[in-house]
């Protein structure tokens, strides 16, 4: 998943107005992003959710410790 922002309006199933900020797939972000119709934000943000799931668990370990 990639986080973009439109730099257009797009009308299709969903209305984009200019400057949402979405996540999109790979392939639909890169295929906009040729059009230049979005900008790609944030390559990879299944890598950050995955972090913060992580450091959330740790934090809970660390309260049944006690």
């Amino acid at each position: 998943m990639k986080k973009v922002e439109f730099l257009f309006c797009l009308s299709g199933d969903v209305f984009y107005r200019k400057g949402d900020v979405v996540e999109l797939n790979d392939k639909e972000a890169l295929r906009l992003q040729k059009r230049n119709i979005v900008k790609i934000l944030i390559e990879q943000v299944d890598e950050q959710v995955d972090e913060q799931v992580d450091e959330a668990q740790q934090k809970q370990k660390g309260k049944g410790k006690k």
